[in-house]
């Protein structure tokens, strides 16, 4: 397995702003996707239940990320307890975390309680967030439980993440009485997969370029769409690409990332200063040259060879000098023409769409026939764009303009059976806005 993070050199070799697939944090986005309504759930049951709440997963299904989530959205008056489980806990040592965190070293349960009364009259309340809870022992769950009941109408809101092992257990404690909510998380569709990777390379400055679809399809796989997993595999991915592109270079048989026509002008020029310099080449010694080449020749046929040559460098020189000033003169017009076509002929519509919308991809070409045939034959919600895809030029139908991902995906069930079978993927309008830049 690669070390997913010795690779000094990663962040500079995709030119990335910070870390795509790095562990969850205040400057990366939160993907809401099947998760955002598991907080929704989470904050309306602690507001109108004692009830504890537990959320299960497989290891990488995203639980810590939500539970840091969950307590970064908390109100100011709530004080989080937070407990990260390590080992096998009992109810002496939770109640020993609980009781530092609240301040009481030393204190028993009853005194907990009651600490937590006051904080209720007073205004506030207490979360108590334990994750890794598979960890915890029957006397810490039943601990647990009793600070969710509370006393007097007061009580800790208890929220645990857990994988699934923990459920047996908590059917044990509660003894067939309704003291506990189970929220079980899911997977990500293979699409949902491919817009979560979009969402954290946008984040870092980046696009989905850096993958091809047969690798997106691997991971989605691989990974089965579990976030943590997706988070790991992309980056490994991505290092080895990297080093694959190392050697490659090493070998001297990588290929260069400039633009075709950039390699052209490259050249041209070359050509240029080649010829420059064979026509300051004084023409005596071009004839000498002739001459010594040709010592058994008549002289007439040597000067009659040597003016054709001077000749033959005069037309080549003039004609090199006149593509070159076409070049010059002609960039800037090739320059807006090649960025109209990029925009499909839609250039204000795309401007005019709000980052925050969504849009659904519907098919990628690299034609641009196809993607204009494509669009022509349907209804005027069809666009399409220029892209750059793994050196070549990719044209991407797009079709509508949608204010969140929900509506976009409810149009897809609207559109043509030969479109659907495409499976169209939502997708912001801030990525494609960026990769028209």
């Amino acid at each position: 397995m690669t070390d997913l993070y010795a690779d000094d050199g990663y962040l500079d070799h995709y030119q990335f702003e910070r870390d795509p697939f790095a562990e969850y944090g205040p400057d990366l986005n939160f993907f809401a996707v099947k998760r955002q309504s598991v907080l929704a759930e989470l904050e309306h049951l602690a507001r109108y239940s004692k009830l504890m709440l537990v959320v299960t997963g497989p290891k990488g299904s995203g639980k810590t990320v939500l539970r840091k989530a969950l307590v970064a959205g908390a109100q100011a008056q709530v004080k989080n307890v937070v407990v990260v489980v390590s080992a096998k806990v009992d109810a002496a040592a939770m109640l020993q975390q609980v009781s530092d965190a609240l301040e009481l070293p030393g204190a028993e349960i009853a005194e907990v309680l009651a600490h937590i009364e006051q904080l209720k009259i007073a205004g506030d309340e207490v979360h108590l967030v334990v994750d890794n809870a598979e960890l915890l022992d029957e006397s810490a769950l039943l601990f647990l439980q009793r600070i969710a009941q509370g006393v007097n109408d007061a009580s800790a809101r208890v929220f645990i993440f857990s994988d699934s092992s923990i459920t047996p257990l908590l059917e044990k404690v509660a003894d067939n009485a309704d003291l506990h909510h189970v929220i079980v998380l899911e997977p990500w569709s293979e699409a949902e997969t491919t817009e979560y990777i979009e969402q954290r390379l946008v984040a870092a400055g980046s696009t989905l370029d850096c993958f091809s679809s047969q690798q997106l399809a691997t991971m989605y796989v691989q990974t089965q769409g579990w976030p943590g997993r997706i988070n790991r595999e992309a980056k490994e991915c991505l290092l080895e690409q990297m080093k694959g592109n190392t050697r490659l270079s090493a070998t001297g048989r990588a290929v260069t990332n400039l633009p075709y026509k950039h390699l052209g002008l490259l050249v041209l020029a070359v050509a240029s200063l080649l010829l420059l310099w064979l026509w300051q080449i004084p023409d005596s010694e071009q004839q000498a040259s002739v001459v010594l080449d040709g010592v058994n020749k008549v002289q007439r046929p040597l000067a009659l060879e040597a003016v054709t040559v001077t000749e033959n460098r005069e037309e080549l020189y003039s004609s090199v000098k006149q593509m070159s000033a076409s070049a010059r003169d002609s960039e800037a017009p090739i320059v807006k023409k090649d960025h109209d076509m990029a925009l499909g002929g839609h250039a204000q519509w795309y401007k005019q769409q709000g980052a925050s919308r969504y849009t659904l991809q519907v098919l990628g070409t690299r034609a641009e026939a196809t993607a204009r045939d494509f669009v022509q034959k349907n209804k005027a919600q069809y666009h399409y764009f220029k892209k750059q895809h793994q050196g070549q030029a990719l044209y991407v139908v797009i079709y509508g303009s949608f204010v969140n991902r929900d509506a976009a995906l409810q149009a897809v069930v609207k559109l043509p059976a030969h479109i659907r079978k495409d499976k169209p993927w939502p997708r912001t309008m801030l990525s494609i806005q960026q990769e028209l830049r």
